[in-house]
């Protein structure tokens, strides 16, 4: 009995978190795939060291952020800090990511500041994404500026969008933009005009519904130090074409 119950100790020990996002590349991919997102490398990495299993998957955004906050995933992966109040998040941030106003490659308007947005006259964003505080701002006050899209691929629906004409910019993170516009191939009838928001940090963000989540955040935070001491983090990033941000 006693060689029976140390054999399963570790096996009741072991959590699964479930981590949930729409597809984001390249800091959150395909689920399964071989290039799954460096984001959940780190997270497979940080919890694999304490004995945990991560298992990812692609939800709406919006849905994501509330059925998290619910207690029905653990967390949720590419946050700002601005996505989801009350969330608990770890001290270490896995990235950084810029928003910049992408454009048709035809267009010859000028970005020189958010005030210069309302020449577009519409520009596509995401349901539930935050854009920074200034441009969150902005936002909230011209409204009838933007166009909402939502479900899941919204990004690809808004780069569709862009080419056909509908609208006239999108806010998006310039690699994710690029890759997801690639991925349509697009790339070539599109263009970073702008930067509006120069960068802020890229959260895995717990439940604040779940009791283990501070837990699971100084875990995380601690398989990210490591991954930095040690220089990993750099042969996770180079798979994606990507530098180490610091």
């Amino acid at each position: 009995m006693f060689i029976i119950w140390v054999c399963m100790c570790p096996v009741l020990a072991a959590d699964t978190l479930t981590i949930v996002a729409d597809p984001w590349c390249p800091y959150n991919c395909k689920p399964g795939s071989e290039l799954p997102g460096y984001g959940i490398e780190i997270a497979k990495y940080a919890f694999g060291k304490a004995g945990h299993k991560v298992t990812y998957k692609n939800i709406n955004w919006a849905r994501a952020i509330l059925d998290t906050k619910a207690g029905q995933y653990t967390g949720i992966v590419s946050a700002y800090k601005e996505d989801a109040p009350g969330f608990i998040f770890p001290d270490e941030a896995f990235g950084i990511a810029k928003v910049g106003i992408f454009t048709a490659k035809e267009n010859d308007w000028t970005f020189t500041d958010l005030r210069s947005l309302k020449e577009l006259d519409r520009i596509g964003i995401i349901n539930g994404y935050a854009y920074g505080k200034k441009p969150m701002a902005f936002i909230h006050q011209n409204q009838t500026l933007f166009d909402l899209a939502t479900g899941d691929n919204a990004l690809a629906k808004n780069i569709r969008k862009l080419n056909l004409g509908r609208i006239n910019g999108v806010f998006e993170d310039p690699n994710v933009f690029m890759m997801t516009a690639t991925k349509l191939g697009l790339q070539n009838k599109v263009k970073l005009t702008g930067i509006v928001y120069e960068g802020g940090n890229l959260y895995i963000a717990f439940s604040p519904a779940l009791p283990k989540s501070q837990e699971y955040a100084e875990i995380l935070s601690s398989g990210i130090r490591e991954l930095i001491k040690t220089g990993k983090i750099h042969n996770i990033m180079k798979k994606y074409g990507l530098k180490y941000w610091r």
